[in-house]
């Protein structure tokens, strides 16, 4: 089991979200630099 409460945990969690959200919205950009 995954300890949720730790907060270490926590901020491996928020970083994952923030590095996916950066990623969905430079795709498009790197996407249409490369096409």
């Amino acid at each position: 089991m995954i300890n949720w409460h730790s907060k270490k945990t926590k901020k491996i969690i928020s970083t994952i979200i923030i590095i996916v959200l950066i990623l969905t919205m430079t795709l498009p950009t790197i996407l249409s630099i490369f096409n």
